[in-house]
Formats: structure tokens, C-alpha cells, sequence
């Protein structure tokens, strides 16, 4: 009895976890499928699972445009900074709340830092576009956007 059930078990966990697979690797496959597709093939009403014919230049079309590539390049400099930074602060903080003394209100301390993760992250974006209208590098810069993702990810004090 104790094989057959370990059998089933080990049966359903591998049923559910190839639909967990499926299911996670699907939106993937599709979005590859359909970037190798050619315009009237990508919009007809009936969607099919492999294309007629592969059309890769799709992708040479895309990266051979300056402007996608200078997009790229700003959405690194941008994911870059903000987890480098991310990485430096949050190994600080992480560092400096292990070594704070619990007797002298750490606990009061980890429950506000929760607090601050409850906080909407829409209720910061005005007042920080207001900053960073006033701030002498502008709303339209890499660093801007750095400072917003690195607030909006790492919660000290909101806003």
C-alpha cells in the first residue's frame, strides 16, 4: 500500500507540476512564436501554434533601428544603477539591523519598516516628480529614473 500511494503521489506532483510549466512557459513560447511571424499571419482572427514560414529578419529589423538600440542601452544604464545601488544599500541596512541591539526598540523598528512597505508606491509619484522637477538634473535623466526605481524598491521612509 505504502508504494502504490507514493507512486500516486509522486504521479500527481509530476501532473501538476508540468501544468505549472506549462502554464509559466507558455506566455514565453508565444511571444517568440509571434515575433518570428509575418504581419498577416500575427493578425488573423484564428491564432496558429507554429508559423507558416519563419521570418527572423523581424528581429534584424528591430535591432538595426538606431533608436531601439539607444533604448536598450538607456534601460541597462537604468537597470544597472538601480540594482547596483539596491545591492549596496540593502546589504548596508541589512547589515546595520542585525548588529542593532533588540532591547533598544529593534522590533518597533522592523514593524515600521513593514508599515513602510504597506505604503501605496502610486501616493509617491507626484511629489517625487515635483523633486526632480526642482532638482538640477531634470525629470528627463538616467538618474532620475534611477532615484525613482531605487525608492520605489528599497522603502525607507516613503516619499
Amino acid at each position: 500500500m505504502g508504494d502504490r500511494h507514493y507512486r500516486l503521489v509522486k504521479a500527481l506532483f509530476l501532473t501538476f507540476l508540468g501544468a505549472w510549466l506549462l502554464l509559466t512557459l507558455f506566455p514565453f513560447y508565444w511571444q517568440i512564436i509571434t515575433a518570428l511571424k509575418s504581419a498577416t499571419e500575427t493578425n488573423r482572427t484564428v491564432p496558429t501554434f507554429w508559423p507558416e514560414v519563419l521570418h527572423p529578419e523581424n528581429f534584424v529589423a528591430v535591432f538595426a533601428e538606431a533608436s531601439n538600440f539607444q533604448s536598450l542601452v538607456d534601460s541597462f544604464i537604468i537597470a544597472s544603477g538601480n540594482t547596483l545601488l539596491s545591492l549596496l544599500l540593502g546589504t548596508l541596512a541589512g547589515y546595520a539591523f542585525a548588529r542593532f541591539p533588540r532591547h533598544a526598540g529593534g522590533e518597533n523598528l522592523a514593524f515600521w519598516i513593514l508599515s513602510n512597505r504597506m505604503f501605496p508606491p502610486v501616493a509617491v509619484l507626484i511629489p517625487m516628480f515635483f523633486l526632480f522637477d526642482a532638482a538640477p538634473w531634470g525629470t528627463d535623466s538616467h538618474l532620475s529614473l534611477i532615484i525613482l526605481y531605487l525608492v520605489l524598491t528599497c522603502r525607507w521612509p516613503p516619499g
